[in-house]
Order: structure tokens, then sequence, then C-alpha cells
């Protein structure tokens, strides 16, 4: 591995952070929240490097509009040459989830093996009518009530705030569908973290990157471990949304009881435990 002060990468110069001895592990996204994965254990197995990109408002003059999937993936190889890795694990939670997919995919030559949280298979019509019935025959009457509230409250808060706040508040309001207990207050875990608007909206919106992006045929020519943590109280990815991949040989599913979509957060010792026992067993 070389030490390097900076990523280089499209003209502009990236923050990166290497945290760890294990696996050399590659993790994209917005990185204060990811961090909270470098617990005592997991860092003698996982090398962490945390590399936020375009995730984060870090070059608020960088143009992300024009970036494709392929862009992205081609950029992560990039940040492995520049480190000097011949082979890498990648780590990436919910939508980041193609990352870890398409990487496997398109450098199989450089992909150890990859762990994935919260990522749903694809973003369709058709998986959000499955999403949504999801959480009307799943969720109770409790969590339901209370995510009716909370928007209430947002609409009306929402008025003269940052993108940024706006993007955190309405988050926590949200906060039956994204955690094991419908009444958790997420809205402090945004405090250090600075969402770049642009690249949200870029990916999200009715127009987006993944406005019809389907990737459960391409999980079927998976041939890189990959270990996919689910929760089961996760109401913005089913877990039985990933029932078509129970076959697949390389990918290892894990269910999260007392979990919704952070489960490295919410049951983190068992995280662990089931991240170390996976890494052993390929060994």
């Amino acid at each position: 591995m070389q030490t390097l002060d900076k990523i280089k990468l499209r003209g502009k110069e990236w923050s990166y952070k290497i945290i760890g001895s294990g696996v050399p592990c590659i993790v994209t996204g917005i990185s204060p929240l990811y961090t909270k994965l470098a617990t005592s254990k997991l860092i003698e197995k996982i090398q962490f490097i945390y590399v936020p990109l375009y995730w984060e408002n870090e070059h608020s003059d960088f143009d992300v509009t024009k970036l494709t999937r392929k862009d992205i993936i081609a950029d992560i190889d990039v940040v492995r040459q520049q480190l000097g890795y011949e082979k890498i694990a990648t780590l990436n939670h919910s939508a980041l989830g193609f990352i870890s997919l398409e990487y496997a995919l398109n450098y199989p030559q450089h992909n150890l093996l990859n762990i994935v949280i919260g990522t749903p298979p694809c973003w369709t019509k058709e998986y959000a009518a499955v999403r949504d019935a999801f959480f009307q025959h799943d969720a109770s009457a409790e969590r339901k009530t209370i995510l009716q509230a909370n928007l209430e409250k947002f609409a009306k808060q929402k008025e003269n705030l940052s993108s940024n706040k706006i993007y955190a508040i309405e988050y926590a309001a949200k906060s039956p569908i994204f955690w094991f207990d419908p009444n958790y207050d997420c809205t402090s875990m945004w405090d250090e973290i600075n969402v770049n608007g642009a690249m949200i909206n870029h990916y999200f919106n009715s127009d987006s990157v993944f406005a019809k992006y389907d990737n459960r045929t391409e999980y079927q020519k998976l041939n890189v471990p990959t270990l996919l943590a689910l929760g089961r109280y996760d109401y913005a990815v089913p877990y039985n949304s990933w029932d078509f991949a129970k076959a697949i040989k390389k990918l290892r599913i894990y269910l999260f009881d007392r979990s919704a979509h952070y489960p490295m957060l919410e049951e983190q010792q068992l995280f662990d435990q089931v991240v170390e026992a996976w890494i052993d067993g390929l060994k």
C-alpha cells in the first residue's frame, strides 16, 4: 500500500481515511457514518479504506450530473491502483450496493470479497410496489401511526431549511422505515455529515440513474464471495425481495432479526461476529 495525502480522480483531489490492518476494503458513501463500522474486532479482519468520493460535498464545484454507474466503478479501481493494492474487498450500504456487485462483475481479478448491507435488488416500479406492500402488510399499527405523525411534522418544518438539513429531517421522520426502533431519532447522526444533494438527485429522482435499474439477473453471474446483511424490519429493503437469490452460491444472505436498514449499528456485536466468521470460513 502506498501512503498518499489525497486520491487524484477526475481532475480533483479526494480525501480518504484508513482504519485497520486486515483485508483491504474500499468503503464508499458518507464516511462519518460508516467509520462506525470499524470496531476494535473488525479492524483485525478488515482494513477499512473510507473514500467519500461524490456522496459528500467535498468538491461543491464538481459536476456529478453526468456520472454513470460505470464511471463510479471505474473510479473505484483507480483508487485501488493509486493505493497500490493488487486485490481489494468492497463494502457498501443501501443503494450503493450496486458498487460491490458491479465491481465484482467488471474487475473480478482485483476483487477479493464484498460486504453489502441493506441493498435493494432493483429500483423498478415493480419493486416499489413490493416494498410498499411489505410495509402495509408487515408493519405494526404503532409503526404506521408514528410514521404518519412524523411526516406531518416534517411537512411543517422543512420550509426555509438548507437542502442538507431537509434531507436529515426527512430521513429522521422516516425512522419507522429505517430503524428497528420506530421512535429512534437519528437527526443527530447527520450533524457531521454534509450530503451532496446534487448526487442524491442525480441518482434518485424520477429520471435518475436508478429509475429502471434492475440487477437481479446480474446477481446470477456473481462469482466473488459476497455477504449480504439484511434487517428483518427494514421497510426500505424488504428481506423477501431477495428470495430469488437464495440459490446463488457465491452470495451468503444473513437476516438480522432485531434490525432494520442498519444492522451494522443496531446489532453491531452480532454483525461483527457474522462478518468475522464469514471471512474466516472463506480461507
